[in-house]
């Protein structure tokens, strides 16, 4: 979770767009078979008033923000996994780019939306780019990830990797590498079977 002020809604705009284009990045340059290469993230905002502060006990000391706001952005996050973008915004968020004459031509209406729990809505827009879009076989990006992951957990694509991973000569760098992709691959796989 990340916190703007009012004034730099184009800046989380720009942040989302920048995280989005890493990750296409990031996915591209990853090994064929690499878990990574379905490393997707969807990015919901919403703007109004949060409560902010620290919330803290002996243990432990949290700097936080609450409110109905974070939750709307959240359920507006969570729509980004049945949509065919990644990133969505609330009505709210296109009122502030409009005031502080931010719009862009790319903005895309996605519809209205409902957050659970609510009985009022809002509209939900996008930018619409190469970044933001989802590929066309992962409109469904569980099921996508199901069978990208089931295609690459072969014993064949593990040794594989790992003769790739090994030759690059570093014991350590190489070691560090197949454990992250394996706990990548163990993380993702049970996300997306318990959903």
């Amino acid at each position: 979770m990340a916190y703007f002020s009012a004034d730099q809604v184009p800046a989380a705009v720009q942040a989302s767009l920048e995280i989005l284009q890493n990750l296409r990045v990031l996915r591209a340059s990853e090994l064929e078979n690499s878990p990574l290469r379905v490393l997707y993230s969807g990015i919901g905002l919403h703007e109004g008033e949060v409560i902010e502060g620290t919330i803290d006990s002996s243990f432990k000391k949290d700097y936080t923000i609450l409110g109905d706001t974070v939750n709307v952005a959240s359920r507006i996050e969570a729509s980004t996994r049945t949509s065919n973008y990644l990133f969505a915004y609330s009505a709210d968020v296109q009122r502030q780019l409009a005031r502080l004459g931010c719009t862009s031509p790319h903005e895309h209406e996605l519809g209205a939306f409902v957050p659970r729990g609510k009985k009022k809505g809002t509209v939900l827009y996008t930018i619409d780019n190469e970044d933001t879009r989802k590929p066309l076989e992962a409109s469904n990006l569980n099921d996508y990830i199901l069978e990208y992951l089931a295609q690459i957990s072969t014993p064949e694509h593990w040794t594989r990797s790992n003769e790739l991973i090994q030759s690059s000569g570093d014991p350590i760098q190489s070691n560090f590498c197949s454990l992250r992709c394996i706990n990548l691959y163990c993380r993702l796989l049970n996300y997306f079977r318990s959903d």
